[in-house]
């Protein structure tokens, strides 16, 4: 999510107007007063209306035209109060202020970083499990995240847009509460732009091919997953398989593929089945699809075991 200078300038105006944040640049001096300030209205960003300072951020949030700016503003109304600006225009938590988790409300002994790491592993990224040393996720959650995966980019594909950055620290890790499972959400489309097929667009891909291959890691054993990574990693176009050919691969359609699904997700799938029945609308063919489902449990026992494995 990127905001243009005015929107910066605007939500500075308004963070330190309305109190939460200090600003080392202020007046500080020893037997100094700070001086009354009459109350300012602040304008809204988005509507532009300008509202009293206390509630503008609940009124920012209900008023945010996309989800992204909703969740940010949600988790700063927890997030600001901890914090100051400093003299480079920079926010910072402030000395002796532990920071407010913005999923649970509680703070913690260690920091907010490590606090959402061991606790609320579901708002990581896929970062969290691919810089692991040992990456010991059962067969059935890898290629579900990976299914996930793939399937979003086809969709996204399937606008007219190439997303031009996928990695795993763009792929979010999400479970709503009481979900019990795991969606893959990509995010950053920064670099994203429409599609085009014309020899200059395709240019940054011709220098790729200077790279002759990529090694096969040792780390992985499954000759049908490296055999499926290998032609996504193409570096040649012409050679390299489309997102709907590698949703074909038999990775996922072998019988073996299809057999190896757990019993936690055939009950995630059901329950979805369940809901949609008794009228859920939000329950989409993926969720009932066993194959798709990763469940939030098999992510945070991995997560909290490799974390302890380490210390």
């Amino acid at each position: 999510m990127k905001l243009n200078q005015r929107e910066k300038d605007s939500w500075k105006q308004a963070l330190l107007e309305t109190g939460h944040f200090n600003s080392d640049n202020s007046s500080k001096q020893k037997g100094q007063k700070p001086p009354i300030v009459q109350e300012k209205l602040i304008e809204c960003p988005f509507c532009l209306k300008y509202l009293p300072k206390a509630g503008v951020l609940n009124h920012a949030e209900n008023c945010a035209p996309d989800q992204q700016h909703k969740t940010l503003l949600h988790f700063a109304k927890y997030i600001l109060p901890d914090m100051e600006l400093q003299g480079d225009d920079q926010y910072q938590q402030k000395s002796q202020q532990k920071l407010r988790c913005p999923f649970c409300n509680k703070t913690s002994a260690e920091s907010l970083l490590v606090h959402i790491h061991y606790f609320h592993p579901e708002n990581e990224t896929l970062d969290i499990i691919a810089k692991q040393p040992h990456i010991s996720l059962p067969s059935y959650t890898l290629r579900a995240l990976l299914k996930q995966t793939l399937e979003g980019i086809r969709v996204f594909q399937a606008s007219g847009f190439i997303h031009r950055d996928i990695k795993c620290n763009n792929i979010l890790l999400h479970s709503p509460p009481g979900s019990g499972r795991v969606y893959v959400k990509i995010s950053d489309f920064g670099f994203a732009k429409k599609e085009s097929l014309t020899k200059e667009e395709n240019s940054v891909a011709g220098k790729l091919t200077q790279i002759k291959c990529i090694k096969r890691p040792l780390e992985i054993k499954d000759n049908i997953l490296w055999n499926l990574l290998s032609y996504m990693l193409e570096f040649n176009p012409d050679k390299r398989i489309t997102v709907v050919e590698a949703l074909q691969h038999p990775y996922f359609t072998s019988p073996d593929a299809i057999a190896d699904i757990s019993k936690e997700q055939k009950k995630l799938a059901l329950q979805a089945e369940v809901s949609q029945l008794e009228g859920d609308l939000n329950i989409t063919e993926f969720d009932k699809d066993p194959s798709f489902v990763v469940s939030e449990s098999v992510i945070k026992d991995y997560i909290l075991g490799e974390t302890h494995s380490i210390q």
